[in-house]
């Protein structure tokens, strides 16, 4: 009993500040009240919901109503742009209000350093890249090459030559140069998609010819993608008359 009213009177107490070599220690400990709850942001698939939402003629004071005039739209990354708010010192966090993902519209993009066999390799190259760059090299030398053939490989770190033994007995030595110039589809379709150089390699599997591509450029397209949605903003909105800042 007597402890329990000990401890009641000791946090009763308010407590005091102490100033030591410059520093300032209070005589309990304390703790932060618990932050407002954080707005459940908007989600979206597009660039143009996000700048529809953002354009709309109610939408923007009730924005800067609930959170300030300072929020800007921040590109995460190739996938995902948010529209987040300033620093807010309580929660020392910033409010995401609305978020645009594409990554369910692209869906499983081709997979890099995969070995296929021909027939699912061309029908990857045909749905997931742009009908540009060597994307029509590529799919004639793929599909010169029959599935009964006997293929031997041989090359010089740059190009691939392959000697094809065709059904009627007709061989063919084709000589690949690398790297090749192709344009996936792994950003927002609203922008420019960004080039990459790639190394196509070849070789003989259980069930006939397999192929793969290699990427060969560590990763640079993301910042590309990065600047060619900074760019579509700059293009489709007017920032400056909404005040909103693109961060890159």
């Amino acid at each position: 009993m007597f402890d329990s009213l000990i401890k009641a009177i000791q946090e009763s107490v308010v407590p005091s500040v102490v100033e030591l070599r410059g520093s300032s220690y209070t005589s309990k400990e304390l703790q932060l009240p618990p932050s407002e709850p954080s707005i459940r942001p908007l989600t979206t698939s597009t660039l143009t919901g996000l700048r529809d939402w953002l354009v709309d003629a109610n939408q923007l004071p009730t924005i800067q109503e609930t959170i300030g005039e300072g929020f800007c739209i921040h590109v995460e990354s190739p996938t995902v742009v948010k529209i987040v708010s300033e620093w807010d010192m309580k929660s020392r966090s910033r409010h995401v209000l609305m978020e645009a993902d594409c990554s369910s519209i692209i869906g499983n993009y081709y997979k890099f350093g995969q070995w296929l066999d021909q027939e699912r390799f061309i029908i990857e190259l045909q749905s997931k890249f742009l009908d540009e760059g060597d994307r029509a090299r590529v799919l004639e030398y793929v599909g010169n090459i029959s599935k009964d053939n006997s293929i031997q490989t041989q090359d010089d770190g740059v190009s691939q030559s392959t000697t094809v033994k065709k059904a009627l007995g007709r061989v063919g030595h084709e000589e690949f140069q690398n790297p090749v110039s192709l344009a996936p589809w792994r950003t927002f379709h609203e922008c420019e998609q960004p080039y990459s150089e790639f190394v196509l390699r070849m070789r003989e599997g259980r069930d006939g010819v397999e192929l793969a591509l290699f990427d060969s450029e560590a990763g640079r397209w993301k910042l590309e993608a990065i600047q060619f949605i900074k760019q579509w903003f700059e293009q489709n909105l007017d920032l400056e008359d909404l005040d909103i800042s693109v961060i890159a």
